[in-house]
């Protein structure tokens, strides 16, 4: 007799384990807690184009299984060009490099991650590589925004050695056009997906037994839980048994980013529209490390500013009224005569009840063996996905799917 397998969370995650069951002949369905499809992958419309709130690129095109959806659902993407981004100074002058501190970035991770001391931060790593270095020090800042991207941290609070253990899939990243959601829809073909469906208790038993917030009930044989990593660590679902230690531990140890966007529509463009992307050197960097110039995809004068960490935590508390005058002043420092900011559109994933958070990172002096122990099954009946159970590829797309697959597999072998 088949068994029947509740996936909890319609991610890319859920949606990639209830296709792979079904194609295996096993019975499933998924229980969603939001209105809506997809998690952090978040496409809205507004002022007549379509804004990605979550995900926006496939980092590491070669190999990556995310290419493959790409490719056969002719999704458009822009390849991001490092040639196209620029850190600007005074009068909207870029800022060149003096050829000495690209260099130390790439000196960094080839020849000194391995001199990288037992919990160091990524800060503290710095400091020690570049102590007798010269380099430019708004634009080595600048550089160094990319690792607060791929954590949302800061980088006093990432393990330096474990931010180096995860695989990066080569060819660069693509920026997709027309809505990330897009790549969810070879998934979606027959799946029984029931939305507004947030689980509050899983009970094993002889069977598993579910109960949502609406107090609907539900028995399964087993689960795949694939819920972001915030909602474990708000302890939002309740488990009879309580998890082992091993498990409760390694999901406090781990921790959340928070990544934010600010989508600013102006009047006028005040930038080349040739630049993918810049920063502006000034008292203000940390509020907006990363600003995207969205006017090619939107055909709108766009731009969509970037905020990692405490900042974007901080900035969440904040109005409208206030951000925008955030994102005023950081242009002029750079930018003379600014056209007038029209609207502004802010994700808010650090106080998201379905998130807190964008996606996991290892803190300082702790380990990346914690995702193994996230992606270790329970009991044989509460299997667990997502990108916080993917050690090679955290915080990305193409590993929550992945582990979604892997979670399914393990059933599959069970049953089969």
């Amino acid at each position: 007799m088949s068994p029947l397998v509740i996936i909890i969370g319609a991610g890319i995650a859920g949606l990639a384990a209830a296709k792979h069951l079904k194609q295996n002949g096993i019975e499933c369905f998924i229980l969603e807690a939001q209105d809506r499809i997809g998690g952090r992958i978040k496409t809205l419309s507004s002022e007549d184009c379509l804004l990605d709130h979550g995900a926006s690129w496939v980092h590491g095109v070669f190999g990556n299984p995310l290419s493959e959806i790409i490719s056969s659902e002719n999704i458009e993407t822009i390849k991001a060009r490092e040639s196209k981004h620029f850190l600007y100074g005074k009068k909207g002058i870029p800022i060149n490099d003096d050829g000495e501190t690209k260099k130390i970035i790439n000196s960094f991770e080839k020849d000194f991650v391995e001199k990288i001391k037992e919990n160091h931060s990524l800060a503290q790593a710095f400091e020690e590589h570049i102590s007798d270095l010269s380099y430019q020090d708004d634009l080595l800042s600048w550089y160094k925004h990319e690792y607060m991207a791929a954590t949302g941290a800061a980088l006093d609070e990432i393990d330096a050695r474990a931010y180096f253990t995860d695989e990066y899939q080569k060819g660069g990243d693509d920026l997709v056009v027309g809505g990330y959601r897009q790549i969810l829809n070879p998934f979606l073909d027959g799946l029984d997906i029931r939305l507004d469906e947030a689980v509050s208790t899983i009970e094993c038993g002889q069977d598993v037994k579910i109960k949502t917030l609406a107090d609907k009930k539900y028995i399964c044989d087993a689960v795949i839980l694939t819920v972001p990593l915030g909602v474990l660590k708000k302890k939002k679902i309740e488990f009879f048994p309580p998890l082992p230690t091993d498990k409760t531990n390694a999901i406090q140890r781990l921790e959340m980013g928070v990544l934010n966007k600010t989508f600013c529509f102006f009047e006028s463009s005040f930038w080349s529209e040739d630049v993918e992307g810049f920063g502006v050197a000034g008292p203000d960097y940390q509020n907006f490390p990363y600003v995207l110039n969205l006017k090619p995809i939107a055909e709108k004068n766009l731009l969509c500013f970037f905020s990692y960490g405490n900042q974007a935590v901080e900035m969440e508390k904040l109005s409208d009224e206030e951000v925008g005058d955030r994102v005023i002043s950081y242009l002029s420092h750079s930018f003379e005569n600014l056209p007038k900011l029209e609207k502004i559109i802010r994700t808010n994933w650090g106080d998201d009840p379905w998130t807190y958070g964008s996606y996991s990172f290892v803190a300082t002096g702790n380990s990346e063996t914690d995702y193994d122990i996230m992606a270790e099954s329970y009991l044989d009946k509460i299997f667990f996905a997502g990108e916080a159970t993917s050690l090679s590829y955290r915080a990305t797309v193409n590993g929550a799917m992945d582990s979604g697959v892997r979670e399914a597999d393990k059933i599959i072998n069970i049953y089969h």
